[in-house]
């Protein structure tokens, strides 16, 4: 069974990178609409729902021990694993209670990030070019303590749109593990 995420531990983790937060909540949100239509199919799963949902669990499983949430994660490797084993009593006596606790992390990352005004900022080049050298030498290190420490300390600015979009772009290839991506990213 799954617990409901705790605020306060979200509230922790918000604090530690909401980017890469709210690049999390996005593939989420992405991975349950896949699982809920896939769920919504009448009858039996099609060989090719079976994939897509194997899929589906398996790239939220990282992404949630990524972010700190091991009891989820466990919780889609039961249900990656219920996929491959083409178990289909566990995956439809399961998959909704998972979904529903991914929905309500989901909510409460979003209810805890603030937008930011990107119109008519005026950047400070010479910290954004610093911290993308400290992200280029540190992905090529494969340090991802060192890159989030950075893109920590970036979101602590207003950028652009287009600066946004490519801390955004670190985000995700943080996410995934995609060290090559972010050095090729902070290379710009």
């Amino acid at each position: 069974m799954i617990n409901q995420p705790q605020a306060g531990n979200t509230e922790k983790k918000v604090a530690m990178n909401d980017r890469l937060l709210g690049i999390f909540a996005r593939d989420a949100t992405n991975t349950i609409e896949t699982i809920n239509s896939i769920m919504s199919t009448s009858g039996e799963m099609s060989e090719e729902d079976l994939r897509k949902y194997v899929i589906s669990v398996h790239g939220i499983k990282s992404a949630l021990a990524y972010i700190g949430e091991p009891e989820m994660s466990a919780e889609a490797l039961k249900l990656e694993t219920a996929g491959r084993a083409e178990d289909m009593a566990t995956i439809n006596e399961q998959t909704p209670a998972f979904v529903a606790a991914l929905q309500s992390l989901v909510d409460d990352i979003q209810s805890k990030q603030q937008p930011a005004a990107t119109a008519n900022v005026v950047e400070d080049k010479d910290f954004l070019a610093a911290q993308f050298a400290v992200i280029k030498m540190s992905a090529e290190d494969f340090d991802e303590d060192t890159v989030s420490m950075a893109l920590s300390a970036l979101k602590d600015k207003t950028w652009s749109e287009a600066t946004n979009k490519l801390l955004e772009d670190i985000s995700t290839a943080l996410l995934h593990s995609d060290f090559d991506k972010i050095a090729e990213i902070a290379s710009i």
